[in-house]
């Protein structure tokens, strides 16, 4: 509507439709926080698993001691090692899939800032726009709910059994793990197990 003469109002803007995608993005901003804060840290364990063994190697040979032996892996926690690579390679690939959320979430957020949605056409392009994001998510959760499951149930059993092998090779490493990522081992635990290995050393070869 045009403007009466003499009259200094501004026109009114374009209608806008008022939806609750903007709760979405919000939880959504909050997801990718999470899940980077996540990545990281597991990040930071997954090197630090590897540098135990690494270094847990080397000592079993410096300081050979006849009633543990050499520390080597086996093919069973060799494999554990390959599926916690596998879970850190598949949660950065979920945040690389999150990050492409944001970039479709741009191009809906310039269209809606830069487009009359009054007229018909334009406003069917949006709400296909805001489908597509939807779509995205809902496949991006499913993909990465089946895939990260069987790890994040597997995982932390086998690499408390993976530990338990190499802690009577290396007990003052644990001391290091807790200094740089701000946790606690339960000692009592691996003690036990340390008891059980001495007196039977085929304990802590087993399955995992």
């Amino acid at each position: 509507m045009l403007p009466i003469m003499g009259d200094t109002t501004p026109p009114a803007p374009p209608a806008r439709n008022v939806s609750t995608f903007p709760a979405k993005v919000t939880f959504k901003g909050i997801s990718v926080i999470t899940l980077c804060v996540y990545t990281w840290k597991d990040k930071q364990v997954y090197e630090e698993l590897v540098n135990y063994m690494d270094t847990t190697i080397s000592i079993s040979k410096i300081q050979y001691n006849p009633q543990y032996g050499i520390y080597n892996l086996n093919d069973k926690e060799l494999d554990v090692l390959g599926r916690e690579r596998s879970y850190k390679n598949l949660l950065r690939g979920y945040l690389f899939a999150e990050f492409g959320f944001w970039g479709l979430l741009i191009v809906v957020a310039f269209v809606y800032m830069t487009t009359d949605l009054t007229v018909q056409a334009k406003k069917i392009v949006f709400w296909i726009l805001i489908a597509i994001c939807v779509g995205y998510t809902m496949v991006e959760i499913s993909i990465f709910t089946v895939t990260l499951s069987p790890h994040s149930r597997q995982l932390p059993n086998s690499t408390e059994m993976l530990l338990n092998h190499a802690i009577p090779h290396n007990p003052g490493g644990l001391k290091n793990i807790e200094d740089r990522l701000g946790c606690t081992f339960d000692y009592n635990l691996y003690e036990y197990q340390a008891i059980k290995r001495r007196s039977n050393p085929r304990v802590g070869s087993g399955k995992i």
